[in-house]
């Protein structure tokens, strides 16, 4: 699903009486994650570190990947988490998202800084890319559902969860 940037958006889609915060709903997806973690053990690949051109953001590139030879596993678990499509909306013009996850370092206000400095950034980002490689897979045991919306959600420990799945058992909070 693509980011929720309001307050707005997050209750339109979870909150409402007929939103995905609804028991039945949720049982059922944590259902499908706890099938799916068993059976496609997916994990993330590193890939590298980017200077996003557009805004500034400093991001690490992750692939999603999965046991399964799939092109695209985010949109494949979209489509099983959510079948009739009612809340999940993929932007087609980034076929990225299918496939790969990001974590944002920091933004970078690209347009006070000279083209010498976005040099040495990305060429530090390309160094550290480097570095990444060299790192292992990183697997995927658990997935949490966030039940309330804050613009700080990007940590646990800014999160307020509904459940959260792993392989062998589903854990209410």
């Amino acid at each position: 699903m693509t980011p929720l940037l309001e307050k707005k958006e997050f209750i339109e889609i979870y909150a409402h009486e007929h939103g995905l915060l609804n028991s039945e709903a949720m049982d059922q997806m944590c259902a499908t994650l706890q099938r799916y973690l068993q059976e496609q053990k997916p994990f993330l690949h590193p890939i590298k570190c980017e200077l996003m051109p557009k805004d500034g953001t400093i991001l690490v590139r992750f692939a999603y990947k999965t046991e399964t030879s799939d092109e695209t596993p985010l949109l494949t678990l979209a489509q099983q988490l959510d079948p009739e499509k009612k809340f999940s909306a993929w932007d087609a013009s980034n076929p990225l998202r299918y496939k790969t996850v990001t974590v944002a370092l920091c933004v970078v206000d690209i347009n006070e800084m000279s083209k010498e400095k976005l040099v040495l950034i990305q060429a530090v980002l390309d160094r550290a890319s480097d570095k990444l490689s060299a790192f292992q897979d990183f697997p995927i045991e658990q997935f949490q559902f966030i039940s309330e919306y804050d613009k700080r959600t990007w940590s646990l420990n800014h999160i307020s969860m509904y459940a959260a799945i792993t392989p062998d058992m589903i854990c209410t909070l």
